[in-house]
């Protein structure tokens, strides 16, 4: 099994990890003096978990209790070995997509009904009672304060989706305190300090230079203060507070210090900010690491992927290129990154390829990409290249391990990655960019980066694939549309074809509904650039997957597209399985193989390169067992057990076996460095 994200909710309290397990993910617990780092399971067999938190004092654990849609309830259980969970008999069932805090003592959680999102506060005996309603989908509590009597909500209003607001309410009184308003940060952030009585709010805004930022404010006397450093100007930052560690008595001092993500142009970097005398430091990672990031319990947010220890260090999730995750722990007394005997370290993969990082050039069109290449000498006509496109939109390639990435390098392919005109970690204004020119701009990003390393001899632009998920899967296909002569194949998973579905279907995520109707349909025609009404023009060896339960990209659209392309003649194969929107990277090890299996030997066919000697592929390869690229928010997902059919062109069998070409015996060497 694999770890995908541990939490403890302050020293000293157990630490409950979830792991991907071959059908699902589950939740176990490690109490704080277990010997070997030892693992009890929690959550019973056949519970697939994507949301979860756990009580301040480690009592229990709250999950997201999920049917195949999506719908469900949040459950709390205890802690103890063979309790089950219980059910909040008072909320109504609905997405989980409100977000979720809690003390133990004082709940909120939020769920989205129809088109809105109620929020609830949920006391020790789970009685809930209605805190507010909001527009669904844009609109979550964020943060709870320590002794639960205020709430901090962001949410936005359906007449504008993407200024993001945020205020904090009084659960006694119902006032609100309004905050400073945000455009374009659509997964905005807050936490509140993790001691009883302490009332300050760490909070997301946008900075003097157009990126996220963070603010301090206390709520109990107004004062504010902003957190800013020249290392950390020109960066969108996520904030978390380091607890203080008690004293002997047990008690706590307030919290001084701030563990701070720094996301630059796909790269990713820490730092620790002291409130007292204003210092920020850098953090030393070992080389080629990232830092992992997790979402917020019902929500899209991402925050550093780190959790308290019983000693007082923070745990923090860490990646790279040619490190599986592993975790290292942050000590807030000498401010340094060390390992932990307890918990597993970043796993070398041998022979594993480098990630070199660039922008093109300045201009309209100036891109932030990474590009790997398969170990041994570079073609003389450069590399076969797949461009791996993420999703979201609201989303961003980072510095962490990407194991699609790895097998195809493995598989003899380049990979190209790329945030696209409205990524996130890029700033705000390369958000709003993207409404300025919505798809075609972002195919104009790819092509500009296409462009960029061909001329340079880096990819081979006779050799060229893309694969993308979510968003990036609706690229991938307008890509093969808009551009038949580029690609040798085109592969888009869960992708929205059709984006009149996505705003009229009323069992579509209510978010990408509002959303798309306030922005992408508002004074445009997007019948000629949008793939369902374009499917006749896709001309390119093509391979889609749908989830049956997916109310995102909902499966009988992308079914309709398959249907319609090929009787214009194309080439196509639809690979459909059960679960949601997420289920490649949340349905389990299984699910995970099983997907990538049938687009690797999809893009052999297709495109054949010459397979890295001596390659190793294995399940953990397949896994994607990091924060995933799939988006149009949460990634959640529900396995209908081993099921999945390939539907294929008349003509294909499914046991076709894919063309590789003869193992060449290329010596390995890394052939360029420093070349953008």
């Amino acid at each position: 099994m694999t770890v995908l994200q541990a939490k403890a909710a302050r020293a000293g309290t157990p630490v409950v990890v979830r792991v991907s397990l071959a059908g699902g993910t589950g939740l176990f617990v490690r109490e704080p003096g277990s010997p070997d780092g030892e693992l009890r399971r929690l959550t019973p067999d056949g519970a697939e978990v994507v949301h979860y938190e756990v009580e301040p004092d480690g009592r229990a654990v709250w999950w997201f209790q999920a049917d195949g849609a999506e719908r469900g309830r949040w459950v709390r259980q205890s802690l103890d070995e063979g309790a089950v969970p219980e059910v909040v008999p008072d909320m109504p069932v609905g997405l989980g997509v409100g977000g979720f805090q809690t003390t133990g003592e004082v709940t909120v959680a939020g769920v989205a009904v129809g088109d809105f999102t109620r929020l609830y506060r949920i006391d020790a005996q789970l009685r809930a009672t209605p805190v507010g309603v909001y527009p669904a989908g844009p609109s979550m509590v964020q943060a709870l304060s320590a002794d639960g009597t205020r709430a901090a909500v962001a949410f936005a209003t359906k007449d504008d989706p993407y200024l993001k607001r945020m205020h904090v309410r009084d659960l006694a009184t119902g006032e609100t305190t309004e905050l400073p308003e945000a455009r374009w940060a659509y997964f905005r952030r807050a936490q509140f300090s993790p001691l009883a009585g302490d009332q300050r709010l760490l909070y997301q805004d946008r900075s003097p230079h157009g990126h996220l930022g963070l603010t301090v404010v206390d709520m109990a006397t107004g004062q504010s203060r902003r957190i800013d450093h020249p290392s950390l100007q020109e960066a969108d930052l996520l904030g978390s507070w380091v607890p203080s560690v008690p004293d002997p008595a047990g008690r706590s001092a307030p919290p001084h210090k701030l563990l701070i993500t720094a996301h630059r142009r796909g790269r990713t970097a820490l730092y620790v900010h002291d409130l007292l005398d204003r210092t920020t430091q850098p953090l030393r990672m070992p080389e080629g690491l990232g830092v992992e990031e997790a979402k917020l319990p019902g929500t899209g947010n991402l925050a550093t992927d780190a959790c308290p220890l019983p000693d007082g260090r923070m745990l923090v999730a860490v990646s790279g290129p040619r490190h599986r995750r592993g975790y290292l722990a942050f000590d807030p007394g000498s401010n340094a990154l060390g390992a932990d005997p307890r918990w597993p370290q970043p796993e070398v993969i041998p022979g594993a390829s480098d990630r070199d990082y660039g922008v093109t050039p300045p201009g309209p069109r100036s891109v932030p990409y990474s590009v790997s290449v398969p170990r041994g000498q570079r073609p003389e006509g450069g590399w076969p290249t797949v461009f791996l496109i993420h999703g979201g939109p609201f989303w961003h390639d980072t510095d962490v391990f990407n194991p699609e990435e790895r097998a195809l390098n493995e598989d003899g392919y380049a990979v190209v990655r790329l945030n696209y005109s409205g990524s996130t970690g890029q700033g705000l204004d390369w958000i709003e960019k993207r409404f300025q020119d919505p798809l075609m701009g972002q195919l104009d990003d790819i092509a500009a980066v296409r462009d960029h390393l061909s001329a340079r001899k880096v990819i081979d632009p006779q050799r060229l694939g893309i694969q993308g998920t979510s968003w990036g899967g609706l690229l991938a296909l307008s890509a093969g549309i808009h551009q038949p002569g580029v690609w040798r194949f085109v592969v888009g998973k869960v992708p929205p074809v059709d984006v009149h579905t996505l705003v009229n279907d009323p069992d579509t995520w209510p978010s990408i509904r509002l959303g798309f109707n306030q922005t992408f349909l508002v004074g445009r025609d997007l019948s000629g650039e949008w793939p369902a009404p374009n499917a006749h023009k896709l001309m390119v060896p093509t391979l889609t997957t749908a989830a049956t339960d997916d109310n995102r990209c909902p499966p009988g659209s992308i079914e309709e597209f398959v249907r319609n392309a090929r009787a214009a003649g194309a080439s196509i194969a639809l690979l459909s399985t059960g679960g949601g929107h997420g289920v490649e990277t949340d349905g389990g090890i299984d699910a995970a193989a099983r997907i990538g299996q049938a687009t690797r030997d999809f893009i052999a066919r297709h495109m054949p390169a010459h397979p890295t000697p001596g390659r190793v592929v294995d399940d953990a390869m397949l896994r994607l067992a990091s924060v995933s690229s799939s988006g149009l928010g949460p990634p959640t997902a529900k396995l209908s057990k081993a099921t999945a059919t390939v539907d294929l062109p008349p003509g294909q069998s499914p046991n076709t076996a894919p063309t590789r070409a003869t193992d060449l015996g290329l010596a390995p060497s890394h052939p360029f460095k420093n070349w953008a």
